[in-house]
């Protein structure tokens, strides 16, 4: 495999584990509201799904006076993750239908929910997926920082 290649497969690495990370932070916190903050006051059920966390997160602060002062950083973080969805989605579930060796790049391919059989197509290279593993990265320190934080805040030890 071409060096160029390799840097390409590695970027999707590098972003899926950087997404794992991002995802632990979120489940660590769904778990602290749902296990110690009265969370079944948000719903019966811890969610699961990328989408329903985050919408228990945002309306954690609302219901839970506990995690009133954190509305704001709950709301910035699941904005963040909101605005990587599609592109996580592309990355992680997308497969390759083009691939010239050596180039680093490839067309990839998913398929998208309610419509149909027909595929979203996409490009993607080496540098396209570095840059969103970077944001990945960044947006998953701060998912681990807040559910640390609320770990250590409201989880007996």
């Amino acid at each position: 495999m071409s060096p160029a290649d390799e840097r390409f497969f590695g970027a999707i690495g590098r972003f899926t584990v950087s997404w794992a990370w991002l995802e632990l932070g979120l489940d660590i916190s769904v778990s602290v509201i749902h296990r110690h903050l009265n969370g079944e006051a948000i719903q019966s059920e811890a969610p699961w799904s990328l989408q329903r966390k985050l919408d228990y997160l945002r309306a954690a602060p609302k219901k839970l006076l506990p995690l009133a002062s954190y509305r704001q950083r709950i709301t910035a973080l699941a904005d963040a993750v909101e605005l990587m969805l599609e592109t996580r989605h592309d990355i992680i579930h997308g497969c390759i239908i083009e691939h010239t060796e050596g180039t680093g790049s490839a067309v990839m391919a998913r398929l998208r929910r309610g419509e149909g059989s027909k595929p979203k197509a996409f490009a993607a290279s080496a540098d396209d997926v570095l840059n969103v593993a970077i944001l990945a990265d960044k947006i998953a320190g701060q998912s681990l920082e807040l559910g640390d934080e609320l770990r250590a805040k409201f989880s007996p030890m």
